[in-house]
């Protein structure tokens, strides 16, 4: 009886610093995307594509995903849009598509900021197409664009 109450107290303990590990993670990376904006000497100052993700949806297509934030010391409002292109084969050619032509509805990925902003995309590709590589272009104020490039599936 001893015993099992030692056991079930050791795996309750066990599991619950488990737990608190976990939470522990979760906490230090979001700590660490906020430091990034909010102690622009330890990043890179300017534009950033911070994560980009492409995950399936109900049905045919995927979402596209992108989360961008402004390292300054003075961020001012920041205002653009993304451009995402998708490099595949189709039909066993080299082949470029653009999320603008493949969005399900007429929704753009535009921004506009002072810190970060996440934006979302729907896109279907067509049955023939094989995904490659995503490449993603944030074009801010006219400026030279800030490009990225990422492995599919990302």
């Amino acid at each position: 009886m001893v015993i099992d109450t030692q056991r079930h107290t050791s795996v309750a303990l066990r599991d619950e610093l488990t737990e608190l590990h976990k939470n522990k993670t979760i906490l230090e990376t979001e700590l660490g995307f906020f430091r990034k904006i909010m102690v622009p000497g330890a990043t890179r100052q300017g534009l950033h594509v911070e994560r980009f993700d492409v995950r399936t949806k109900e049905g045919p297509g995927f979402v596209l995903e992108a989360t961008l934030i402004q390292v300054a010391e003075r961020p001012r409002v920041v205002s653009g849009s993304v451009v995402v292109k998708i490099e595949g084969t189709r039909n066993g050619e080299p082949a470029i598509l653009s999320s603008n032509d493949l969005a399900s509805s007429s929704e753009k990925l535009e921004f506009r900021f002072r810190y970060f902003q996440h934006l979302e995309q729907s896109v279907e590709l067509p049955a023939d197409f094989q995904p490659l590589r995503v490449k993603v272009a944030v074009v801010a104020n006219k400026k030279t664009p800030v490009e990225t490039e990422y492995a599919w599936p990302v």
